[in-house]
């Protein structure tokens, strides 16, 4: 953090600015050259990258020290290093290697919230310019916890603590996702400190779906129906409280297309990701108005609203989930991939503030 003082901007002085030597000085140019997301990594991380005894001969800090802003070597100026242009570099980076692909929707949807958060960070490229060329270069874990929004996700197999660190403090709600070919990996970590008190973890494959080429629309819902957008003065009074919760947060973000009967809103759909050209699809209808094409109708609708954005829909469903599985399948879904969701039970991706 740089103060506003107009000296910040000026060259470093080492008898007013911290770090207080040369060497220090030398060691964050380092980091930032190195590792352009120190500031995100745990304080065992950046010791490891210290030099052996870059530390042992630092003086006690001046009484007049304040914070700096630490000149570039090339130019001298006071480009500074913040905790959130870490966090912007870390995530272009990651979007310039995380696919827009339907299996990855939901890491590049979080990660082009900009309100993702990236830790543990573990670049395993072999190229001379120290940036990844691909995913299989990348290890890191990407939260995104603002809102409602309650969510980790991994990329490779970045340390073990860097997982449990973004879980921790989360909902007991909170999913975590994980490639397949990482599952075991992550089962070990996310279990490897339980309690007598703690839930287990336990992963379960998901599937992810998209549109065969020329499939059918959705059927229609029938005359009793009429789907059009949330608008904020639409009560929701009537929902169950989890339900309620979910969808009171998800329009702060999203459209949400709604199915009215009786000039109540009972069934929904709205992209819980989205990416540049795929958006996730997430529904849910009142349990005693289900079996009735009412969710199909809410589908429709929203595949039709954000094609005009040229987004077109993935389906996730657990492959525990028969019901979902088949209604992807009538409205012209078909499998493209998988990935695994790891839980404690029962989940959702808006969970933060609810209190049941």
């Amino acid at each position: 953090m740089s103060s506003n003082e107009p000296s910040d901007r000026a060259a470093l002085e080492l008898d007013t600015h911290v770090p207080t030597t040369r060497t220090d000085v030398d060691v964050l140019r380092r980091l930032r050259r190195e590792t352009p997301s120190w500031l995100s990594l745990s304080a065992a991380e950046v010791e490891a990258l210290l030099r052996d005894g870059a530390l042992d001969g630092r003086p006690p800090t001046s009484p007049q020290a304040r914070p700096f802003v630490l000149p570039d070597a090339a130019d001298g100026a006071g480009n500074g290093v913040t905790p959130d242009s870490a966090r912007e570099a870390a995530i272009a980076r990651l979007l310039a290697v995380v696919p827009d692909e339907p299996e990855w929707v939901d890491v590049r949807g979080m990660l082009l919230t900009g309100r993702a958060q990236v830790t543990g960070e573990r670049d395993r490229s072999p190229s001379a310019s120290g940036h990844p060329q691909g995913i299989d270069e990348v290890a890191c874990v990407v939260k995104v916890l603002h809102g409602a929004v309650s969510i980790v996700a991994t990329i490779g197999r970045p340390g073990c603590d860097a997982l449990l660190g973004a879980v921790e403090g989360a909902t007991d709600m909170t999913p975590v996702v994980v490639r397949t070919a990482d599952a075991g990996w992550a089962e070990q970590c996310l279990n490897a400190r339980l309690t007598a008190e703690s839930k287990r973890w336990v992963g379960e494959p998901m599937i992810a779906h998209c549109l065969r080429h020329g499939a059918p629309g959705a059927p229609s819902a029938g005359a009793e129906a009429d789907v059009r957008l949330l608008a904020p003065g639409d009560s929701l009074a009537h929902l169950p409280p989890g339900l309620r919760h979910e969808i009171t947060h998800a329009r702060t973000f999203a459209p949400v297309a709604a199915v009215f009967v009786d000039d109540r809103p009972v069934s929904f759909c709205y992209p819980v990701w989205r990416t540049e050209t795929l958006w996730d699809v997430s529904i849910d209808t009142l349990e005693a108005y289900r079996g009735r094409g009412l969710a199909a109708a809410a589908v429709r609708f929203m595949i039709d609203h954000l094609r005009r954005d040229r987004l077109e829909p993935v389906w996730c469903a657990l492959e525990s989930n028969s019901s979902s599985l088949k209604l992807a399948a009538k409205l012209g879904f078909e499998p493209v991939g998988s990935f695994v969701v790891f839980s404690r039970g029962s989940w959702a991706i808006l969970t933060a503030g609810f209190a049941g």
